[in-house]
């Protein structure tokens, strides 16, 4: 009975920590969203609408990825949380905070880069490089909970998998 307790209280601890880091990703997200350089935010296409709601995605992707799989389990076959479970989603959610507040630099760079496009009239350079940050973003957003969900599917045995043949006709 009590080799079933550790596991559940090490998922709610993974979901209590993740719940700790989460307001520095919403300042970090806050600084996204509030960058200001030559351009404005306007320039990066669809930066600004994602980045309204990101930082809520990304928290609830930690969340359901890395602590809720670990209370829940699966069949018998993933009894709860581990201590693995606790460094890979803390590790995720440093990650997070490390390329959130990183990623005003990639602003700034991708901004001199539109600049450039701008001076020498290059349309078709300013729409890709105004693009680049939204896709980064996504990229980003997808990183929040990927991480968790390939591990939960490499442990989980029996059922459909990623190493499953495909038929093709």
């Amino acid at each position: 009975m009590l080799t079933n307790l550790l596991p559940k209280i090490m998922g709610f601890i993974v979901i209590i920590l993740t719940l700790a880091l989460a307001p520095t990703i919403y300042t970090a997200n806050a600084d996204i969203t509030g960058w200001v350089g030559v351009g404005d935010l306007d320039q990066f296409i669809g930066l600004g609408v994602v980045g309204g709601f990101g930082a809520f995605i990304i928290i609830l992707g930690l969340l359901v990825s890395g602590g809720f799989f670990a209370v829940a389990g699966v069949k018998n076959k993933l009894a709860g949380a581990t201590m693995k479970d606790l460094m890979m989603v803390v590790g995720s959610v440093v990650l997070i905070i490390v390329m959130l507040t990183l990623f005003v630099n990639v602003l700034d760079y991708v901004d001199t880069l539109i600049q450039a496009a701008i001076a020498e009239s290059d349309s078709l350079g300013e729409i890709g490089f105004g693009i680049l940050p939204l896709v980064l973003y996504v990229g980003i957003i997808s990183l929040a909970g990927w991480g968790q969900v390939s591990t939960y599917r490499k442990l989980r045995r029996g059922g459909r998998s990623s190493r499953s043949k495909i038929a093709y006709a």
